[in-house]
């Protein structure tokens, strides 16, 4: 688990600004290409074949895998460990609830604010 680090880079300006646009950044385009265009069209296909609540329990749970997946090296940062794997794939099912629940803008903002709190406190 990642421990809590209040050194004091992480409240310079210059890394605060960083972090803030990261992850506004991830936020918003992370949600439009992982719930919006991939989620969708997962649903969008799965839907022709089954019933829509099981391609929509379908569409949320593979686009949370691969959301998972795009976190780890060559594509992302993180070096992968089963328990961060497990940790992104369930945090992409609750992003893909607030999607399906409330829409893209509060799935952007939740998302944003979650990575604002991993960068600037946990990281």
């Amino acid at each position: 688990l990642p421990t809590m680090d209040f050194g004091t880079d992480c409240f310079k300006l210059d890394v605060v600004i960083l972090n803030l646009t990261r992850s506004t950044g991830a936020g918003f385009y992370e949600e439009l290409l992982f719930r919006v265009v991939l989620a969708g069209s997962i649903l969008w296909a799965l839907s022709r074949v089954m019933n829509r609540a099981t391609a929509s329990v379908l569409a949320g749970i593979s686009s949370a895998l691969i959301f998972s997946f795009w976190h780890f090296q060559p594509f992302g940062a993180r070096v992968y460990t089963d328990s961060s794997f497990i940790a992104l794939a369930i945090l992409g099912v609750l992003f893909y609830v607030i999607y399906q629940k409330r829409g893209f803008w509060i799935v952007a903002l939740t998302h944003s604010l979650y990575d604002i709190f991993y960068y600037t406190l946990i990281k």
